[in-house]
């Protein structure tokens, strides 16, 4: 008796290795990211409190002028987040 299960398994592994390598690899899709954010908004991007990234910003976290206050810089913050400014710039603690 013939398990169809089986056989349909097998039938798509071996389609899935024949196309495979004739299939061109997927770039990944770009992100639509602002390179400004609030400081709530930006605090709600890397999963900590607001007052906690204004603590950054007083550290040295990148920021411009925006209407209605402080903006921060998203690739510039993240870089910076990245090279340690935070444990340089509050002695190692995130929430200093």
């Amino acid at each position: 008796m013939i398990d169809h299960r089986e056989l349909a398994k097998a039938i798509v592994d071996e389609l899935l290795d024949r196309l495979a390598p004739k299939a061109p690899p997927l770039a990944p899709k770009a992100v639509d990211e602002p390179r400004y954010l609030t400081i709530s908004a930006y605090a709600k991007r890397v999963g900590w409190s607001r007052s906690t990234v204004q603590t950054w910003v007083r550290a040295g976290l990148p920021t411009v002028d925006g209407r209605g206050g402080a903006r921060v810089d998203v690739r510039a913050a993240d870089e910076w987040i990245k090279l340690g400014g935070i444990a340089r710039s509050t002695g190692g603690r995130l929430d200093a």
